[in-house]
């Protein structure tokens, strides 16, 4: 609203400026004073407006700060209302405090009285205790000059007890001795001991070794054929060969009746087969097995083959060919390496 007047009031004396100015090309310079004094007269009325502006905020945040005092007395008004409110409950509780409060105190006074009595008994009862002790000096005396006594017994036992130390002594010195005479005998004696445990340790071994020893040789069984000294064996292709004499069989591996070697304990083995054709133009090849897979093989003759053998597994030679063995040129043995 303010401003729309002062744009008014502008647009009034722009319109006026203009009056006059036309006004002055007419009458000359008595109108130019007269909008001089017009102008003045519009710059008062603005200052005063603006004062009262100024006066008018000012009493309007006057009115908003008693608003505030006016809600702020209404809260403490509602807060002393409440406090007095409480006020019985508050004074009916202290009125509690007070009662359970002296009736502590009394308490306390019959506890005291109670105390002081006892206090008088007890002061009774350690005069009496005084008197008899009183009473009882003399047998005090007589107690003192018991122990008394008593302590001179004592240190003629001592004196006993420290003389029969010293000969303690002496045959304590003799017993060192002859404890560490025995200590020495004792050593001896352990390390006597400790050597024919040794040996015995040894034997044990040498005697587990020879228990662990496997050793076997067989030979195809003798039959006459067309010369006296030649074997006529025929053994058929893929079949076992069987060396049906046993020349050696430490360990009891060796079955001469199938021709299979049982291994009876775990370790390393070697194996040595020969065979020999009565045909010198027919050639008798084979072949060593293990647990039915072939190990190593030959053309001709025989061969020689190492490897592990586990407790049960099992050995044979086997024909890879059809052919007849010379029983004196042919053989199957093994042994334990390790």
């Amino acid at each position: 609203m303010k401003k729309l007047v002062i744009f008014i009031s502008t647009l009034l004396l722009v319109g006026a400026k203009g009056l006059l100015l036309n006004l002055n090309h007419t009458h000359g310079t008595s109108i130019e004073d007269r909008l001089d004094s017009i102008e003045k007269q519009l710059n008062d009325e603005k200052r005063q407006r603006y004062i009262m502006q100024l006066e008018y905020d000012q009493e309007k945040e006057k009115i908003a700060q008693l608003e505030h005092q006016h809600e702020t007395l209404n809260e403490t008004d509602q807060e002393l209302l409440q406090h007095y409110n409480a006020a019985p409950k508050r004074f009916q509780d202290i009125s509690t405090q007070i009662r359970g409060a002296l009736l502590s105190i009394a308490t306390l006074d019959t506890k005291h009285n109670h105390d002081n009595q006892d206090l008088v008994d007890a002061l009774k009862a350690v005069q009496t205790r005084v008197t008899n002790l009183i009473l009882n000096q003399s047998v005090i005396a007589n107690i003192q000059r018991h122990l008394q006594e008593k302590e001179k017994a004592l240190t003629s036992m001592i004196d006993t007890i420290k003389h029969n130390q010293s000969l303690d002594r002496e045959e304590l010195t003799r017993l060192k001795a002859s404890l560490t005479s025995l200590a020495n005998s004792q050593r001896t004696l352990q390390s006597t001991v400790n050597a024919n445990v040794n040996k015995q340790d040894n034997l044990q071994s040498q005697i587990t070794n020879i228990n662990d020893a496997v050793l076997f040789l067989a030979t195809p069984r003798y039959s006459p054929g067309n010369w006296n000294f030649w074997n006529n064996n025929p053994v058929a292709t893929q079949s076992t060969i069987k060396f049906e004499v046993e020349k050696i069989n430490i360990g009891g591996g060796y079955d001469s009746n199938t021709g299979v070697f049982t291994c009876p304990s775990d370790g390393y083995y070697v194996f040595h087969w020969s065979v020999t054709s009565t045909d010198i133009n027919k050639r008798c090849s084979s072949a060593i097995m293990k647990n039915g897979i072939e190990e190593i093989g030959n053309e001709v003759g025989g061969n020689q083959a190492t490897f592990h053998m586990n407790r049960n597994d099992r050995a044979w030679i086997k024909a890879t060919s059809n052919c007849s063995l010379v029983y004196n040129h042919s053989s199957f043995s093994g042994f334990k390496l390790i």
